[in-house]
């Protein structure tokens, strides 16, 4: 029984399994809270660890069908125009953006 106490005091993934929560577990010990914080942020900063890595770094053309307007990326196409969502759009999830139809480039 002492046993499992202490893995308790030291590990939240076991406290969890007993029913105590992550809150109460970092409130007891908010030095491991600042441990965790420190490691999370340690590996978000390496680019291999980030989740949207790939999509920020290499921006794809695009090209409204009806203007036949290209901008250099998604991002700059909504700064240009105004309009939200033209990366759904392109995507496939919308139709339209702005009532026009948008596509990649190399599509």
């Amino acid at each position: 029984c002492s046993s499992a106490l202490r893995a308790t005091s030291e590990d939240p993934q076991l406290a969890d399994r007993q029913g105590i929560s992550r809150k109460q577990f970092y409130e007891k010990h908010p030095e491991r809270k600042e441990k965790r914080r420190r490691q999370m942020q340690e590996n978000l900063s390496k680019p291999e660890n980030r989740k949207f890595v790939d999509c920020c770094s290499r921006p794809k053309p695009v090209i409204c069908v009806e203007t036949g307007e290209v901008y250099p990326s998604q991002r700059e196409a909504e700064k240009g125009t105004g309009y939200a969502g033209i990366h759904k759009a392109c995507s496939g999830l919308h139709n339209t953006s702005g009532g026009y139809h948008w596509r990649f480039l190399n599509d």
